[in-house]
């Protein structure tokens, strides 16, 4: 895995990861022990790293061999585009979570059953079956978007399918199977974006956003209760997680959740090492990287503040420049990255590519 890593997407397979760009804390190391189960939904406000960390864990069970984990082709599975409904569909979908927990349940039963080859003889309704029999929908996320073209009255069929003849099998699986979910979010994301018209995308609900979310949230809890050999993993935006938090049920989904939040000494920890990732000749003081990385990487250990004139220290600087996410400061480091050693040596040029990486949202003061 390169350093500055933007995009958690670049990784592809298992080689792609390395475990030195993964910040350690408490709560993330008890997320990705392999003996514990009591953590699977991984929460954060974008940009947070949570793919990253579901990446990790899945990783983590692959090499393991203790699951046969889905997807098969890749690490997560994830939706492609972006989906908005119809006037019935959206009245249906934007109510409440309840019609997305009976969507989901029939997507993992589906695949669950389809993989472990448990799936044969159903006697469901006939547009159950043809999802059933399709050869080419493999994962929950090929079954997840198929069944969102279903009608509501069709959908409802379907879940009272899955009640009677999907789940009494899900009950009787005696081999474990992980689950990896990702990406959720960005799929409704056109019902929650300010700049999405009506006009051009259809009627839009920022409803759907949440209570898509907030379904899989649900099952991948009732899951553990029916049948403690299938885990499902889930990445899900902490604006969405909240909403839960006024259910009967807010305690036990808490207790489920990582909550990814990084302090500034955690920060300047993801940016040491990717520095060390780079090599010696990138650096401008290469003697320095053993006792100061950041120096042997800018040159230098403060910057001054354009406005007081006093000096900062240099990572409290970059970092006053960020959001306070790994992906800013990601984005930050490869401008800097991308300069030559000799370049890098002089503070303009290290202001420049830190103005330039930097949030452009965020008011600055230089």
């Amino acid at each position: 895995m390169r350093a500055w890593t933007v995009d958690a997407d670049d990784i592809r397979v298992a080689e792609d990861f390395d475990d030195a760009l993964l910040h350690h804390t408490p709560e993330i190391d008890s997320f990705l022990n392999l003996d514990r189960d009591d953590k699977f939904i991984v929460i954060g406000t974008k940009g947070f790293g949570k793919t990253l960390l579901l990446k990790a864990k899945r990783i983590l069970y692959q090499r393991d061999g203790r699951a046969a984990c889905l997807p098969t082709g890749t690490l997560l599975d994830k939706p492609i585009g972006d989906k908005v409904f119809g006037k019935e569909a959206l009245t249906f979908f934007a109510a409440s979570s309840l019609p997305w927990s009976k969507l989901w349940l029939t997507a993992i039963a589906a695949a669950t059953l389809k993989h472990l080859g448990r799936a044969d003889g159903l006697r469901v309704t006939a547009k159950l079956t043809g999802l059933m029999a399709d050869e080419r929908l493999h994962g929950v996320i090929d079954h997840f978007v198929r069944l969102l073209d279903f009608s509501p009255s069709e959908l409802q069929r379907a879940a009272a399918d899955t009640d009677g003849h999907l789940l009494p099998r899900l009950r009787a699986v005696n081999s474990p199977v992980a689950i990896f979910i990702d990406g959720v979010d960005e799929y409704f994301n056109k019902h929650i974006e300010r700049a999405s018209l009506p006009s051009v995308t259809g009627p839009l609900s920022p409803n759907v956003w949440y209570f898509a979310q907030l379904g899989l949230v649900e099952v991948a809890y009732q899951l553990r209760r029916i049948n403690h050999h299938l885990k499902v993993f889930a990445a899900v935006r902490k604006e969405a997680y909240a909403r839960l938090q006024t259910t009967v049920m807010s305690q036990q989904y808490r207790g489920s959740a990582v909550d990814i939040a990084y302090p500034v000494e955690s920060l300047r920890e993801i940016f040491v090492n990717n520095i060390r990732l780079e090599k010696a000749d990138r650096m401008v003081r290469p003697d320095r990287l053993r006792a100061d990385p950041i120096e042997a990487f800018l040159g230098r250990t403060t910057i001054a503040h354009a406005y007081t004139g006093e000096e900062e220290d240099a990572f409290d600087y970059v970092c006053r420049h960020t959001l306070l996410r790994p992906r800013d400061l990601m984005t930050i480091g490869e401008r800097l990255a991308a300069l030559r050693p000799e370049e890098r040596r002089h503070e303009h040029r290290v202001k420049e590519a830190v103005n330039v990486g930097g949030d452009r949202d965020r008011p600055r003061v230089l």
